[in-house]
């Protein structure tokens, strides 16, 4: 795993991480994000460390999720979990040292509770309004942390631009952060995956952010423009347009399975 980040919102949360998988010199990509819908909520899971304690893991905290068979607090929830990652960590972990260490980020709407917890190893700890892990989680801390400060999202579909934005520049500056960006969304109990085409179109977008941001910064810096009376004209319409399509990204439909895609 190399950047999995969560970002929390009034009226659910959203999971994003890259797909990029290195073992030495081979590259690959697969999912990182397990999701599970159940009669009280949903769940979301990703995870930073070897993946096949990651996968195993989750699997447990999903079959626990989905044994409640009625609400209960969220507390309860984490005290659940809490024993599962610490019977694994003295099973699997504390034996092979450090090297093997494995965090988690996970999100979950539960009755009228929606929650974003980090973990290490044994220990849980809720996260409001971002949470990070993985290689490139300095990074993605770093940008997370200039556009949210101590802020709560007013929403789902903006908290999935900002998500899909601190990943994409993670991938762009990280090394062995890359691939396709996954994401998904927990929101009225219910788990929402973005399409693979839409990601690709957002992650296009973000880039474009990345050289908004270039093109801002030199007219600050007071680099020559032909036409100096123009420049502020056409920055702001580039950052109006940018917005116009970031916006538009979450009521675009794509219909049907796309092979190549998805």
């Amino acid at each position: 795993m190399t950047i999995a980040l969560g970002v929390l919102a009034k009226d659910g949360v959203v999971l994003a991480a890259d797909t990029e998988l290195t073992w030495g010199y081979l590259k690959t990509s697969g999912e990182k994000i397990w999701t599970t819908e159940a009669e009280t909520g949903a769940l979301a899971i990703a995870g930073a460390g070897p993946g096949g304690y990651l996968e195993a893991v989750s699997q447990q905290l999903i079959d626990d999720f989905q044994s409640l068979r009625k609400p209960i607090t969220s507390e309860r929830i984490k005290k659940r979990f809490e024993k599962i990652l610490l019977a694994f960590h003295k099973a699997h972990v504390m034996p092979y040292g450090e090297a093997a260490s494995i965090w988690f980020l996970i999100a979950l709407q539960h009755g009228k509770e929606t929650d974003l917890w980090a973990t290490q190893n044994g220990v849980i700890w809720r996260r409001s309004p971002y949470a990070t892990v993985g290689l490139g989680c300095e990074y993605a801390d770093a940008l997370l942390g200039k556009i949210l400060a101590a802020r709560l999202i007013p929403g789902v579909p903006l908290a999935e631009r900002i998500a899909a934005y601190a990943v994409s520049g993670t991938k762009n500056n990280v090394q062995n952060c890359g691939k396709k960006t996954s994401l998904v969304a927990l929101r009225g109990g219910r788990v929402i995956e973005t399409n693979a085409s839409k990601m690709m179109l957002l992650d296009s977008y973000c880039d474009r952010c990345a050289d908004a941001q270039t093109l801002g910064t030199r007219y600050a810096l007071g680099f020559p423009y032909k036409d100096q009376g123009k420049a502020s004209q056409n920055l702001t319409q580039y950052f109006a347009g940018l917005r116009h399509d970031m916006v538009a990204v979450n009521n675009l439909s794509f219909e049907g399975k796309e092979p190549d895609l998805e």
